[in-house]
């Protein structure tokens, strides 16, 4: 009993390590002249880039609740690189414009993935159970396809097993804890960096520091 779980530690370990190089990559170009003139585009990049990755994470690991501190760690770097304004209006601006982009991802873009998702799927599947497609395919490939048709057996218990009601379930109950939870801290953490706004304020060049990749890798372990 013991193997399937010491695999699945040494697996999210590995999915963890994978996704600190990038995301302290992310992190350091936040910093540069270049984000700071195109900040609003890359809010609504990264916002969108987000769906991909929440699909990646789960389907590199699997679970739900081993994606959850996957998807927080991209979530704190996102909101951290993208917090800062000029001014008042710098703020707002960004502010709605995300408002907005997460108003239309609930309502159109996650439901038209979804569908893509499904409609990728069932094509998939009716491809797979039509004789005269195969017998077309043995023809052109002269049965080398045989092999690859053997290792795909499986995969359609796998695509029926996915999506239960109970991860359905999970899944929404998991995203509307987080946004209810982000949007109770977000007037704390507002308020607490104007009141240790000294404390809270990130120095030119980290304070110093050049060339401060293996520090910032070394910070990055704290997200996982």
């Amino acid at each position: 009993r013991t193997v399937p779980i010491r695999w699945k530690r040494a697996h999210l370990i590995f999915v963890s390590v994978f996704l600190i190089f990038p995301l302290t990559l992310l992190w350091e170009f936040t910093y540069c002249d270049f984000f700071g003139e195109n900040a609003l585009y890359f809010i609504i990049g990264f916002s969108f880039a987000m769906n991909f990755v929440d699909n990646a994470l789960s389907r590199a690991v699997r679970e739900e609740l081993i994606q959850v501190p996957l998807s927080t760690a991209c979530s704190v770097v996102l909101f951290v690189g993208t917090l800062g304004a000029d001014d008042f209006v710098d703020f707002c601006e960004g502010f709605f414009l995300e408002l907005l982009y997460g108003i239309a991802e609930r309502l159109i873009l996650g439901t038209l993935f979804e569908a893509i998702d499904k409609g990728t799927a069932y094509a998939a599947h009716w491809a797979k159970t039509r004789s005269w497609f195969w017998r077309f395919t043995l023809i052109l490939t002269a049965g080398r396809s045989t092999r690859a048709l053997l290792m795909n057996e499986g995969k359609d218990e796998e695509m029926v097993q996915e999506g239960t009601p109970i991860e359905e379930a999970m899944e929404e109950v998991i995203g509307c804890g987080t946004t209810c939870m982000s949007t109770i801290m977000t007037p704390f953490i507002i308020g607490a960096i104007y009141v240790f706004a000294p404390e809270t304020e990130i120095p030119v060049h980290l304070g110093g520091i050049q060339h401060g990749e293996p520090y910032m890798a070394m910070g990055a372990m704290a997200f996982q």
